[in-house]
C-alpha cells in the first residue's frame, strides 16, 4: 500500500532527499517498473540476477533502520536529562529578574520624591523674584510719577515726556493687576497728573500763545509730552490750535460785514491759502505729523465756510446774481481741487498707512446744492445766446465757401457753430463734472440735448432743397459735414455722460440727439441726389422719347449706318452732369460720405436710366445698338465715377460693393437688350429670355413689355405666356411693380399707388397731377387737354418749379408734383412712335404754352399716328405738341422728388 502526502509535503522530501533511483519516488509503481525491467519473455533471463540484487538492498535496508532505532533509544536519554537541567537553569533566572524590577521600582520613587522638591523650591524661587521685581517695578513707578510731578512743575516739558514714557511702561506691565488696591492708586495719581499737563500745555502754552510771537521749541517739547497720552487729549490740544488761528478768520468775515457777501467769496479760500503758507514751519516743526493738523484745519475752515455760505444764500435767495453764482461756485471748486492736492500725503512715513486720505471735494460746494438750478439756467442762456449767432459765420469767422462756389474749400468743411457748440459743451461738462453733482450733470445733458436738436432744426433750414446749383451742392455738403460732425460727436458726448453719471443711456436720452443729426445727413443727401436728379431730367425726358436715336438723313444717322459706334450725346451729357456733381463733392465731403452718396446715386439713377427701355413705345434694331453702346459707356462712366480726376481717391477694396451695385444694375439692362436683338416673331425669342434673364427677374410682365417694344401684343404671345407660365414664371415681380409705379402710363398696365412717402418738401409724393389725361382723346375726361382744371393745374405745377420753389397743390389735386411720374409720360402716350420718328422737330419747334394754349395748342405738318388710322392730324400734333412742351418745361421745373423714403446711412457700406 502506498502512502501519499500532499503536494507540498512531497516538495519538501524531494528537495530534502533528491531521489536516486525509481524506487525513491514517491510516485512508484511496482508493475510499471518491472514492465520496464522485463519487457518481453528474453529478458526473463535476467531476472535471478536482479531478486539477489533487490534481496541484497532489503538486507542493508533493515540493517540501517535496526542501527537508527538503536541510536534514537540512547539519544533520548541524554536528552531528557539536558531539558531538566534548562527548566532549573530558566526558574532561577525568572526569580534574578523580579529582584530586579523590585529594586528599580524603589529607585523611581525615590527619583520622583526628589523631583518633587526641587520643582517646590524652584517654584519658591520664581515666585520670590517676581516679588522682589515687582516690587521694585512700583517703587520706580512711584520714583517716575514723583520726577513726572517735579518736572511738571518746573515746566522742564522734555524731563516730563521721558517721566510719563517710563511711568507708561510701568502702567502697561501692571494692567492686569489694576484692581490691587496700590496699582489702582498709582494709576489714578498717573491720571491725574497727566489732566493737569494736558490742561496747562492747552490752555497755557496754547491758549495764551501769540500767534506773532510763538515759542516753536516749547510748543514743540509740549507738544512731545501730550503725544503720549491718550487720542482725545490730542485731539483737545489740536482743536485749541485751529480754533486759534481761525480766531481772526470768524472776525474777518463776520456775518453782516461787507467782507461776508457772497460775491466776496473768494477772500476767504485766498485766507486759507495765506494761513496755510504762514503756519508751514509750525505744521512741520512742531505738531507731530500723525496728528493731522493742517488737513484737520482745511477740514474745520469749510465746514464753517459752508455754514457761513449757507446763512448768505438763504439771506439772498431771491436776489442771486447768477454770474457771481457761477464764478463763486467755479472758485470752490478750484479751491477744493487745490486744497485735496496740497494735503495728499506725498511721502512715507512711520504710521502713514494707518491714516486717512483727506478729500475735501463737496464740503463747501454742497452748500450751493440747492441753488444748482441757477447754474443750469445760466447754461441754458449761454447756449442760447450762441445758437442765436449767424449759423454760417460773420467776418472773419464765416464759413468759407459758403457765399461762392469759386471760393477755394478746404475738404470736411463745416459750419462754424458746430465746433464752437461744442466746444462750449466741453468746458460746461467739466464745469459740471468739478461740481460732482449726479443730477447737476443730467440736468445739464438735458440742455445740452434740447439745444443740439434745435440747432439741427436750425441747420435743415438752412439746407438747399433740392441741391441744383453748384452752390446750393457745396452748401448742401457743408450741412452734410456738419451734420456727420455732430453725430459722431453727440454719440461721445451722450457715452460720457452716461460713464460719468452713472446712469442707463435710455435716461440720457443722447439717441434722440443723434437720431435728429441723422435726419439732417439724410436730409443732405436727399438734397445732393434731388438736384442732381433734376439736372437729368430732361436728359432722361428726351431719352425716354426716343432721342438717343439718329434720325434718318442725318449725318449722325449716316456715321452711325453701318452700327453704333459711338455713345449719343445725351449719354455724354448725363456722364457730364454726373462728373460736376462728384467733383464738387468730392472737394467737400469727406471719402466715407463720399462713397455713401456714390452708392445712392448709382442705385437711383441706373435703375431710372434703365426704365426709359420700358417708356418706348417700341424699339427698332438700330435703336437696340445705339442702346447697348449708351449703357455700355455710362457704365463705364459710373464705374470711374468714384476716382474721376482723382485715381488716388479710394481703394479698390473699398469699391468693391459700388462695382457689385453697378454692374448689377447695368446687367439687367444689358440682358434685356440681348433679348430684344432676337427676333420676336421665332420661337428662339422666348428661349433666349429664359436663358439671359436671370431667374429673380423673370416675370410675365416683363416679357410681354419686351414683346410689346418689338411690335407684338400679348395676345399675340400667349402661347409663349403659358409656356413661361408652366416653367414657374410669375406674373410680376417687386421690381416689375416698382417700375410700373414709376412709369405710370408708360406700361399700359395699372398698378396700386405706393404708400406715401415723405421727400424732401415732407409732402407725400404718390397720386400729384394727371399727366396721363393730357393724351387723352375724351374732352369729357377730368384731365383732358381740353379741361380748364387739368391745363390750368399743368400752369401752376410748371410755373412753380421753374421758381425753384417746393411744388404746391394744384387745383386738380392735393399732392406734390411727382417728376418720376412726369417723365414717365412723355413718350408713353399713344403717339409714342410719331415722337420717336419727329422727335428732334418737336422738340425744337415746341414751347412753353400757357393754360389756355396748351389745351387748344395745335403744330402744323404732323404726320400721322400708325397706331390709331382713326384719328385726325390735327389731334396728333396736339399730343406731340404737349409731349415737347413737358419736355422743355422738365429742363426749367424744380420740385420736389420722392425718393429715399427710409433712407439709412449704413446701407451704403452694406453693399
Amino acid at each position: 500500500m502506498s502512502v501519499r502526502y500532499s503536494a507540498a509535503v512531497e516538495a519538501a522530501i524531494a528537495e530534502v532527499c533528491p531521489p536516486r533511483d525509481a524506487m525513491d519516488s514517491g510516485d512508484f509503481d511496482p508493475v510499471v517498473y518491472l514492465n520496464s525491467r522485463f519487457p518481453d519473455e528474453s529478458s526473463l533471463a535476467a531476472l535471478p540476477a536482479f531478486l539477489d540484487e533487490a534481496n541484497e538492498r532489503l538486507r542493508k535496508t533493515e540493517n540501517s533502520l535496526l542501527k537508527a532505532v538503536e541510536q534514537q533509544s540512547s539519544n533520548a536519554t541524554s536528552a531528557e536529562c539536558d531539558l531538566k537541567s534548562a527548566k532549573e537553569a530558566v526558574a532561577q533566572l525568572y526569580m534574578r529578574v523580579s529582584d530586579i524590577k523590585m529594586q528599580a521600582s524603589d529607585s523611581e520613587e525615590m527619583v520622583k520624591d526628589l523631583c518633587q522638591h526641587i520643582r517646590e523650591l524652584d517654584i519658591a524661587k520664581t515666585n520670590l523674584t517676581a516679588s522682589i521685581n515687582t516690587l521694585r517695578s512700583v517703587q520706580l513707578w512711584m520714583l517716575q510719577l514723583q520726577v513726572l510731578s517735579s518736572s511738571f512743575e518746573k515746566r522742564r516739558f522734555l524731563q516730563t515726556r521721558d517721566a510719563l514714557q517710563e511711568a507708561l511702561k510701568y502702567s502697561t506691565s501692571f494692567a492686569k493687576m489694576k484692581e490691587i488696591p496700590k496699582v489702582k492708586e498709582l494709576n489714578d495719581k498717573q491720571t491725574q497728573l497727566c489732566r493737569q499737563v494736558e490742561y496747562y500745555i492747552r490752555n497755557t502754552v496754547f491758549g495764551e500763545m501769540d500767534l506773532d510771537a510763538m515759542d516753536v521749541n516749547a510748543m514743540a517739547e509740549a507738544c512731545s509730552v501730550v503725544d503720549l497720552m491718550a487720542e482725545e487729549s490730542k485731539k483737545k490740544l489740536r482743536d485749541r490750535f485751529i480754533d486759534k488761528l481761525l480766531e481772526s478768520y470768524s472776525l474777518r468775515f463776520k456775518r453782516g460785514t461787507d467782507e461776508a457777501k457772497l460775491e466776496r467769496t473768494e477772500r476767504r479760500y485766498v485766507y486759507l491759502r495765506t494761513l496755510l503758507d504762514r503756519y508751514d514751519g509750525v505744521f512741520q516743526n512742531v505738531f507731530p505729523r500723525h496728528w493731522c493738523v493742517p488737513q484737520e484745519l482745511c477740514v474745520t475752515f469749510c465746514l464753517r465756510t459752508k455754514q457761513e455760505l449757507d446763512l448768505a444764500l438763504r439771506e439772498s435767495n431771491n436776489d442771486i446774481d447768477v454770474v457771481v453764482l457761477t464764478y463763486v461756485i467755479q472758485k470752490t471748486i478750484d479751491m477744493e481741487r487745490d486744497v485735496t492736492q496740497m494735503m495728499a500725503w506725498k511721502d512715507e512715513f512711520p504710521g502713514r498707512r494707518e491714516l486717512p486720505v483727506y478729500k475735501y471735494n463737496g464740503l463747501i460746494l454742497s452748500a450751493f446744492k440747492e441753488h444748482m438750478g441757477l447754474l443750469v439756467q445760466n447754461e441754458d442762456k449761454l447756449m442760447r445766446e450762441a445758437l442765436a449767432q449767424p449759423l454760417t459765420g460773420s467776418g472773419e469767422s464765416a464759413c468759407t465757401g459758403w457765399s461762392s462756389a469759386e471760393e477755394e474749400i478746404r475738404n470736411g468743411t463745416w459750419l462754424p457753430i458746430a465746433e464752437d457748440i461744442f466746444v462750449f459743451i466741453k468746458e460746461s461738462l467739466k464745469r459740471a463734472l468739478r461740481i460732482a453733482q449726479q443730477d447737476v450733470l443730467l440736468e445739464m445733458a438735458g440742455v445740452w440735448r434740447r439745444h443740439l436738436i434745435e440747432l439741427a432744426q436750425a441747420v435743415t433750414a438752412l439746407l438747399p432743397t433740392p441741391a441744383l446749383t453748384p452752390l446750393e451742392r457745396r452748401r448742401a455738403c457743408i450741412v452734410l459735414n456738419t451734420a456727420d460732425l455732430c453725430q459722431t460727436t453727440s454719440q461721445d458726448l451722450g457715452d460720457e455722460v452716461c460713464a460719468r453719471s452713472e446712469v442707463p443711456a435710455r435716461e440720457v436720452a443722447f439717441d434722440q440727439v443723434k437720431e435728429a443729426f441723422s435726419t439732417l445727413y439724410s436730409k443732405a443727401i436727399q438734397a445732393i441726389l434731388q438736384g442732381t436728379e433734376l439736372a437729368l431730367a430732361p436728359m432722361l425726358v428726351e431719352y425716354g422719347s426716343g432721342g438717343f436715336m439718329a434720325k434718318k438723313g442725318t449725318s449722325a444717322y449716316d456715321a452711325n449706318s453701318g452700327g453704333a459706334a459711338d455713345e449719343s450725346k445725351l449719354v455724354r451729357d448725363i456722364t457730364t452732369t454726373l462728373h460736376e456733381t462728384v467733383l464738387s463733392c468730392a472737394a467737400v465731403v469727406p471719402p466715407s460720405a463720399l462713397r455713401f452718396l456714390l452708392d445712392k446715386m448709382a442705385a437711383l439713377f441706373i435703375a431710372e436710366y434703365g426704365n426709359t427701355l420700358y417708356r418706348l413705345r417700341r424699339l427698332p434694331d438700330e435703336g437696340i445698338s445705339a442702346m447697348r453702346v449708351d449703357a455700355a459707356a455710362l457704365e463705364k462712366a459710373f464705374l470711374q465715377l468714384p476716382n474721376y480726376n482723382d485715381p488716388a481717391r479710394f481703394p479698390a477694396t473699398a469699391l468693391t460693393g459700388y462695382m457689385k451695385l453697378v454692374r448689377k444694375e447695368f446687367d439687367q439692362l444689358n440682358r434685356a437688350l440681348k433679348v430684344l436683338q432676337v427676333d420676336a416673331r421665332t420661337d428662339a425669342f422666348i428661349d433666349v429670355y429664359y436663358e439671359v434673364v436671370l431667374p429673380e427677374d423673370r416675370s410675365i410682365h416683363n416679357f410681354v413689355r419686351l414683346v410689346e417694344l418689338k411690335g407684338l401684343r400679348r395676345e399675340d404671345v400667349r402661347a409663349w405666356v403659358a409656356t413661361l407660365s408652366k416653367r414657374g414664371v410669375v406674373e410680376a415681380t417687386k421690381r416689375d411693380f416698382q417700375r410700373e409705379a414709376s412709369l405710370g402710363i408708360a406700361t399700359g398696365i395699372s398698378s396700386s399707388p405706393a404708400p406715401p412717402s415723405t421727400g424732401g418738401g415732407g409732402a407725400p409724393s404718390v397720386g400729384g397731377l394727371n399727366f396721363a389725361a393730357l393724351f387723352t382723346r375724351d374732352p369729357a375726361a377730368p384731365g383732358s387737354p381740353h379741361n380748364a382744371g387739368a391745363s390750368a393745374a399743368v400752369a401752376a405745377a410748371t410755373s412753380t418749379g421753374a421758381t425753384g420753389g417746393a411744388s404746391t397743390a394744384s387745383p386738380t389735386a392735393s399732392s406734390h408734383f411727382s417728376l418720376s411720374n412726369f417723365v414717365s409720360t412723355i413718350g408713353g402716350g399713344n403717339s409714342n412712335a410719331a415722337m420717336v420718328e419727329h422727335h428732334n422737330n418737336s422738340v425744337n419747334g415746341g414751347s412753353i404754352a400757357s393754360p389756355r394754349g396748351a389745351a387748344g395748342g395745335t403744330v402744323a405738318g404732323a404726320a400721322p399716328n400708325p397706331d390709331h388710322p382713326g384719328a385726325s392730324p390735327k389731334n396728333q400734333t396736339d399730343e406731340e405738341s404737349l409731349g415737347s412742351r413737358f419736355a422743355n418745361a422738365a429742363r426749367n421745373t424744380a420740385t420736389s422728388i420722392s425718393f429715399l423714403n427710409k433712407f439709412k446711412r449704413n446701407e451704403g457700406d452694406k453693399k
